[in-house]
């Protein structure tokens, strides 16, 4: 699947609305409104946490031993 250039995404989305938490400046939703047809994307946000110590493990990929590694193209 191709990615969409951000042309091709602002035609397609008209709007995008954000709810922001007074208490803690942190957004509670947002609203993905797309264009001409009226239909939405609709994310809430919860139990947001900031300025965690992750590990980097976390952002290693985990892939199975038996799988073949292919580099890219390009």
């Amino acid at each position: 699947m191709a990615s969409k250039t951000s042309a091709e995404m602002r035609s397609q989305i008209s709007r995008v609305q954000v709810w922001i938490d007074e208490s803690s400046w942190l957004p509670a939703q947002q609203k993905f409104l797309e264009a001409g047809s009226g239909d939405y994307l609709l994310i809430r946000y919860s139990d947001i946490k900031i300025n965690l110590k992750i590990d980097d493990s976390r952002f290693k990929p985990d892939w199975p031993k038996n799988d073949t590694k292919i580099k890219p193209r390009g």
